[in-house]
C-alpha cells in the first residue's frame, strides 16, 4: 500500500516509527536550543555567566565598529 502511494504521489514516504521519532527529537532539540540562544542573544539578563558576557559584549563591539566602518 506505501508503495502505491509513494508511487501515485511521487514521493517517498518513510514507515520507519524509529526514524521518525528520532528526527522529531532532533529537531526538537535543535529548535530549542536556537530559542535558547536567541534569548541569550537579545536579552542580556540571560548572560548569565561570565564567558557568555566576554563572548557577546566582543561580538556587539565587533559589530558595531564593523557597522561604522561601512559607513564611513
Amino acid at each position: 500500500m506505501i508503495s502505491k502511494y509513494n508511487t501515485l504521489t511521487g514521493q517517498a514516504v518513510s514507515t520507519d516509527l524509529n526514524e521518525y521519532v528520532t528526527n522529531e527529537t532532533i529537531n526538537g532539540v535543535f529548535k530549542m536550543v536556537a530559542e535558547k540562544e536567541s534569548g541569550i542573544r537579545n536579552n542580556s539578563v540571560m548572560r548569565t555567566t561570565s564567558i557568555l558576557q566576554k563572548v557577546l559584549e566582543r561580538r556587539i563591539v565587533n559589530s558595531f565598529s564593523f557597522s561604522l566602518e561601512k559607513i564611513n
